[in-house]
């Protein structure tokens, strides 16, 4: 059985911290951060039947005091093991700003791609260097394409 580990969103209701099958497939895993939970399980049915593994987290606002445990310090199993991180945060939130910026100085070999409004980008520019940026709203095409080249992964036409 695996170990959960819990957190509260915005309406109070209990939600796992974002985690991956204990079995390692070769399925590409994707951290899907996003507030919004409908719009998570939509990434993850798009991402799932290209052939990916996702796993999804809330961000700072539905987890207990608010805060990411990446950025606290106290690290991220499923940021561990994911192979990139498909950002859709707001950014236009100083906290999630920081999530952003610590995702990508722990990003390692991860590659971060980061779904903004396009005029968004032009003032974040310096932020969204290094990423993946995919101009919003982003197609479920373009969302497996980002991710199939950053992670090598073959994907089903």
């Amino acid at each position: 059985m695996n170990n959960f580990f819990w957190r509260r969103n915005r309406n109070a209701e209990i939600e796992a911290l974002p985690a991956f099958s204990a079995e390692r497939g070769r399925a590409p895993r994707i951290l899907i951060e996003s507030r919004d939970l409908a719009e998570r399980w939509a990434i993850e049915v798009i991402l799932r039947r290209a052939g990916f593994e996702p796993a999804s987290c809330g961000g700072p606002e539905v987890l207990p005091g608010g805060r990411c445990p990446l950025v606290a310090g106290s690290g991220c199993p499923a940021f561990t093991a994911a192979d990139a991180v498909f950002c859709r945060l707001d950014l236009a939130d100083a906290a999630n700003e920081q999530i952003l910026q610590t995702l990508k100085s722990e990003a390692g070999r991860r590659r971060v791609v980061v779904e903004v409004p396009s005029p968004r980008a032009r003032k974040l520019a310096g932020l969204l260097e290094g990423c993946v940026v995919l101009p919003m709203p982003a197609t479920s095409a373009a969302i497996v394409e980002a991710f199939a080249g950053v992670t090598g992964a073959e994907v089903p036409a």
